[in-house]
């Protein structure tokens, strides 16, 4: 009866061990998958780098545009410096992005400054020997630019991110040069006026962009 009465303490022992086993083995791989996850879906203690490669579609001068980026994410905040190309505003900007909830897919807010090409003025084309216009340039400079917008970014990978964002730039130089040019018209001929009030001005710009993100 003794000995029965040990085997049964025993055997309940070892399933107790067996069940204790199972409960460590499963708080390890969920701690182990939520490390992942904080690891790589962007809202945790952790930092890490990141580079990005980018294509888009700018609305506002009806062109594509393409760029890269790197970064380097802070819990919840991710700083950037981004360049893009495109035919009528390639640019460079510095960027704060804010992912908003945690999970696979996470909207993110956008915003930030830098340098663009915006149209800043004209010059005008003299005939050397008579000192009449014979053309105009419109001139087109880097100036200061302000971008704000919204996005939403996809886990694909362990370490890969797909995003998709609207961005609306504003371009404070192009505003002024708009405002100013039914003014500065004035003082040339009928050829030039039209060649300089043909040219596109817009205070603001819309576009599209998807990226490619790959965290370190």
């Amino acid at each position: 009866m003794v000995m029965a009465v040990v085997n049964f303490v025993s055997a309940q022992s070892r399933a107790t061990y067996r069940d204790s086993r199972k409960i460590t083995t499963t708080a390890e791989r969920s701690y182990q998958t939520n490390g992942e996850s904080r690891r790589y879906l962007k809202i945790d203690g952790n930092t890490s780098w990141y580079g990005k490669i980018i294509g888009g579609y700018d609305l506002t001068d009806k062109g594509a545009l393409g760029g890269a980026a790197v970064g380097i994410r802070i819990n919840a905040v991710r700083i950037e410096a981004e360049g893009t190309w495109s035919q009528e505003n390639p640019s460079a900007m510095g960027l704060v992005n804010v992912d908003l909830i945690k999970g696979r897919v996470i909207p993110f807010l956008t915003a930030g400054a830098g340098a663009g090409k915006q149209s800043t003025g004209f010059q005008l084309i003299e005939n050397e020997s008579t000192g009449e216009i014979q053309g105009v340039n419109v001139l087109r400079k880097f100036q200061f630019q302000a971008t704000a917008g919204a996005g939403v970014s996809f886990r694909v990978a362990p370490h890969w991110q797909l995003e998709a964002s609207y961005r609306f730039t504003f371009y404070p130089s192009e505003k002024s040069y708009k405002n100013d040019r039914p003014a500065l018209v004035e003082t040339v001929g009928e050829n030039a006026k039209r060649t300089i009030m043909s040219e596109e001005l817009h205070d603001f710009g819309h576009s599209v962009r998807i990226a490619l993100r790959y965290h370190f």
